[in-house]
């Protein structure tokens, strides 16, 4: 996770606004990890523990789908199929920190937000 989240999400707001110099490249992280507790799919907890402690509603981060095709994630949150006004911004500062940590943990090379082809928006 940043370091300092909020000044993170702020100014990732203003970025994918307003455009210039992308600030996750000068972002500072913390470099320590928390164990995982015993769950089924460990990247799927990964994606929703990063996207609830980055999104302002944490209900918004609750993953809805999670596949992985070879070393591409797919990941669907709540706040991709049920948003709210500023939800563009939010998901610009979230994306990059749950692809981040995704990455950091697994042999996953890309994570995209959306469901992997083939597969229909669940009900």
């Amino acid at each position: 996770m940043p370091v300092d989240l909020e000044k993170y999400t702020y100014a990732m707001a203003l970025f994918s606004q307003e455009g210039g110099d992308n600030p996750y490249a000068t972002t500072k992280f913390k470099q320590t990890c928390q164990p995982l507790p015993q769950v089924e799919d460990k990247l799927a907890y990964i994606a929703e523990q990063s996207a609830q402690a980055t999104l302002p509603y944490p209900e918004a981060g609750k993953v809805l789908y999670f596949k992985q095709v070879d070393d591409t994630a797919y990941v669907v949150l709540a706040a991709q199929e049920d948003g709210w006004a500023g939800v563009s911004t939010a998901m610009a500062a979230a994306e990059p920190v749950i692809t981040r940590n995704i990455q950091l943990n697994s042999s996953i090379q890309h994570v995209t937000f959306g469901y992997a082809p083939g597969d229909e928006k669940q009900s």
